[in-house]
């Protein structure tokens, strides 16, 4: 068996064992079930698995520190919507052909791994290689949130790469290394706890078209990198603690207030004007 498509249905218990000893099998969807427990510490003779999903079911536990380890062509890996918990286990960093990754509405807490780097997939701003034998994947497709709004995604074309761990409570700041993904088209970070400034390399990302880095506790200064992602068609950076001026260009200055509200400390033509000068200020000078 190379595919086996269960989604959708009210399938509950636990996964059997056997499903992580099907050594041929490419293609696994089995979310929007009833399913629980936790997940197989090991996925033994899955070497051709590509596509895994279980989203939106009630797994909860964590995932086990050796997790990916014996995937090596998985693709795609879809967890959103279930109730697993503690950290995000470095192992993901070993899923080197991964284009997707959404663990979305989750309970995951802990930093963000500083090993993203080894995405290489990701790192890469080219289109994937075609499978051996990818007619049987052709037709298969993921699900993204994409403008606010799910949206399915042909997987073999290798355009839309992207990260979303929005809706979880991750700790810590946003690792630098985040910025060496630059083949990403979409990175939500949102309804976390994360803390510590955007990162300044950030506008390397320079296939980036979606990020949210709504509601969290960000602090310091929108990076001026960012203003050189020619790209970037969706940005939400509202609910911070970010300060000082809204960097010029372009770029920036097009998203309407609904990106940058809630941050107190921050200034531009989208939002009200800076706090009014202080006495023994420099005439022009802002309080932010």
């Amino acid at each position: 068996m190379t595919v086996l498509k269960l989604q959708n249905n009210n399938i509950s218990g636990n996964l059997p064992p056997s499903i992580t000893t099907m050594q041929f099998l490419q293609v696994l969807h089995l979310g929007n079930n009833s399913l629980r427990g936790e997940l197989p510490r090991s996925w033994i003779n899955s070497q051709n698995l590509m596509i895994l999903d279980l989203s939106y079911n009630s797994m909860v536990g964590s995932i086990h520190p050796t997790f990916g380890l014996s995937l090596p062509n998985l693709r795609i890996l879809s967890l959103k919507n279930n109730k697993f918990s503690k950290g995000i286990p470095s192992s993901i960093c070993q899923l080197t052909s991964l284009q997707i990754l959404d663990l979305s509405s989750n309970q995951l807490s802990g930093p963000l791994p500083n090993c993203l780097y080894s995405l290489t997939m990701m790192v890469n701003n080219t289109n994937f290689p075609q499978p051996t034998n990818s007619s049987i994947l052709e037709s298969d497709s993921a699900w993204l949130m994409w403008e606010r709004n799910e949206q399915s995604f042909n997987v073999l074309r290798g355009l839309v790469k992207g990260i979303d761990i929005s809706d979880n409570n991750l700790q810590g700041p946003i690792p630098d290394q985040i910025s060496t993904l630059a083949g990403l088209v979409f990175l939500n970070l949102s309804q976390n706890n994360l803390t510590g400034a955007i990162p300044s390399g950030i506008g390397q990302l320079t296939s980036l078209q979606c990020l949210d880095l709504s509601r969290n506790h960000l602090s310091g200064k929108i990076t001026t990198s960012l203003a050189s992602i020619s790209f970037l068609a969706v940005l939400d950076l509202s609910n911070n603690s970010l300060s000082g001026m809204i960097p010029s260009g372009t770029q920036l200055q097009g998203f309407n207030a609904s990106a940058y509200i809630g941050n107190p400390g921050l200034c531009g033509e989208q939002l009200p004007a800076c706090d009014v000068p202080q006495k023994g200020d420099k005439i022009g000078e802002a309080h932010v």
